[in-house]
């Protein structure tokens, strides 16, 4: 049986594993490598990440096979989001807010990480998404990772299920900057496409919004 839980800091290297198997295509290679000191810097984060009030770390579980972790996602709660122009970049595509709020700190990354290709990357994608997202309040899909062995189990749809309740019961929308793999959970989930984003190294992003559904409570 597949269950959904909170993160907790005894996750974040298995988080980081799976992160890694996750990710493979050419761009997210050059970002993430897969290498040991990329793992070390995902498990620091996710830790930090589940011990901030601005995320939500979620996870599924087989619990037929003692609870062992099968995929996770990062949920940035409600935000408001600011043009890359108004300074720093966020980590993994999160974006900034407003100067008021209190910043999250990352460790610096590896060397390994082509660091000019992610400030551009990062530079375009929230450009877009604050043009898309104005002032309005929020929640932000940051990462969806389900284990290769138990894809097409309902594991992404259990983790953004989730998500969608929340958002619906709190009355804001939602965005994710979507691959090709992960288009279709999220279109069956209300996300519908408004804007696609210029190739990158063969990484074609959607920009994807789920609006308030009427009635939610």
């Amino acid at each position: 049986m597949l269950a959904v839980q909170p993160c907790n800091p005894e996750d974040a290297p298995t988080l980081a594993t799976i992160h890694q198997e996750c990710f493979t295509a050419p761009i997210e290679q050059r970002l993430w490598p897969p290498v040991p000191e990329m793992h070390a810097w995902w498990s620091t984060v996710f830790v930090q990440k589940m011990r901030s009030p601005k995320s939500r770390l979620m996870k599924v579980v087989d619990t037929e096979k003692g609870d062992a972790i099968v995929g996770f996602l990062d949920w940035k709660v409600p935000a408001t989001p600011v043009p890359s122009s108004a300074g720093g970049d966020g980590v993994n595509g999160e974006k900034k807010e407003e100067k008021d709020e209190e910043e999250e700190e990352f460790p610096p990354f590896p060397p390994c990480v082509d660091g000019a290709m992610f400030g551009a990357l990062m530079d375009d994608l929230h450009a877009k998404e604050a043009a898309i997202m104005a002032s309005r309040p929020f929640w932000y899909l940051n990462i969806l990772a389900t284990k290769p062995s138990y894809r097409r189990q309902g594991v992404a749809s259990k983790l953004v299920e989730w998500g969608v309740q929340q958002a619906d019961a709190a009355g804001v929308e939602m965005f994710v900057v979507s691959s090709t793999m992960a288009r279709g959970v999220y279109l069956k989930h209300g996300f519908e496409m408004v804007v696609e984003g210029e190739g990158l190294d063969g990484f074609v992003p959607w920009f994807m919004l789920r609006k308030i559904t009427k009635g939610s409570s």
